[in-house]
């Protein structure tokens, strides 16, 4: 049984207008928010279980041969194929590939290297 105090987070005092512009969260109560006041709204349970927690549920990119990343919409998908020349969709594969913190690591050094990294790490 874990009978550590679950982490509490703090937000702006003025949130609802903060929210907008630049939403900020913090774990150190009465930490300046970069409106300049006090994060002292502690957020609850419930703040998450309404908004699905602090992120979106599911979140997918798309990452280019030169390690670019883009988000993962429509507009985005259709002007990357308009700017790569890709008229025949037949010709699109999609690959999602796992890897290690080792092959992220070679990846990162690959890419100081070459402007097509990911082609040449995975052929």
């Amino acid at each position: 049984m874990d009978d550590t105090e679950p982490k509490k987070y703090v937000c702006c005092e003025n949130y609802w207008r903060c929210r907008i512009y630049h939403p900020l969260l913090s774990t150190f109560k009465k930490q300046p928010c970069r409106c300049g006041k006090p994060m002292s709204k502690v957020v609850t349970q419930k703040h998450c279980i309404l908004q699905n927690g602090f992120v979106k549920e599911r979140a997918t990119f798309i990452i280019c041969d030169d390690l670019s990343v883009l988000p993962n919409v429509i507009g985005t998908s259709v002007g990357l194929l308009r700017k790569l020349g890709i008229k025949d969709m037949d010709a699109i594969e999609e690959c999602t590939v796992d890897m290690s913190k080792r092959e992220v690591i070679d990846l990162i050094k690959l890419s100081l290297l070459s402007i097509t990294p990911f082609g040449r790490f995975y052929p």
